[in-house]
């Protein structure tokens, strides 16, 4: 395989694809990226880099992609240009997700994200877990940020028991279902 030879020092100035699914090889002070297609005004030298058993991060596959994140078997996702129709089938069939979403914005009293449907089924229902909780949501009508997960198992933390805790946004009801037996949760639909 073909990998771009840049000194240890400047990996983090190197901005080019790598290629998806493989790890940087480090050799003494150089750094060897693997590529799929030669970069012009680099050094391009063989090399054998550790194919990851890992799926491979969706910005490695498809430039452009600032940001995405699953919920039960939707993808939403924040792409910088179109994608390609063949882009969308790959990526529905490496993350194992039934539908593919662009979110445009987050908007209104109940912060619902502007959705445009690209590939796969087109529904906005689905079913999805997190810290053991399995909710039913439908994602044109409630606001999901599954990359709050963490934040929230930290908040249920250092709450003192018997505390009653507010919920005024409690958009699909998750905070009430993780703290702990005996705190009160208030929302502004009870």
């Amino acid at each position: 395989m073909k990998c771009v030879k840049v000194p240890r020092r400047d990996l983090s100035q190197v901005k080019i694809p790598k290629a998806p699914g493989y790890d940087i090889v480090f050799e003494g002070d150089f750094a060897l990226i693997p590529i799929i297609e030669d970069v012009k005004g680099l050094e391009v030298v063989e090399c054998l880099p550790k194919k990851r058993d890992v799926t491979p991060r969706l910005n490695e596959i498809v430039n452009g992609i600032s940001s995405f994140y699953i919920i039960g078997d939707i993808m939403v996702l924040s792409p910088k240009n179109e994608l390609p129709r063949e882009t969308l089938q790959k990526i529905l069939d490496m993350y194992k997700v039934r539908s593919i979403y662009v979110k445009k914005r987050v908007s209104g009293e109940l912060r619902v994200s502007e959705l445009i449907h690209l590939a796969g089924e087109k529904r906005t229902t689905t079913t999805f877990s997190e810290n053991g909780i399995k909710y039913f949501v439908n994602i044109s009508k409630v606001y999901v940020n599954p990359s709050m997960a963490t934040e929230r198992i930290k908040m249920a933390e250092v709450i003192p028991p018997g505390s009653i805790v507010l919920d005024a946004f409690t958009g699909y009801g998750l905070w009430r279902y993780i703290w702990p037996k005996g705190w009160v949760t208030r929302s502004p639909e009870t």
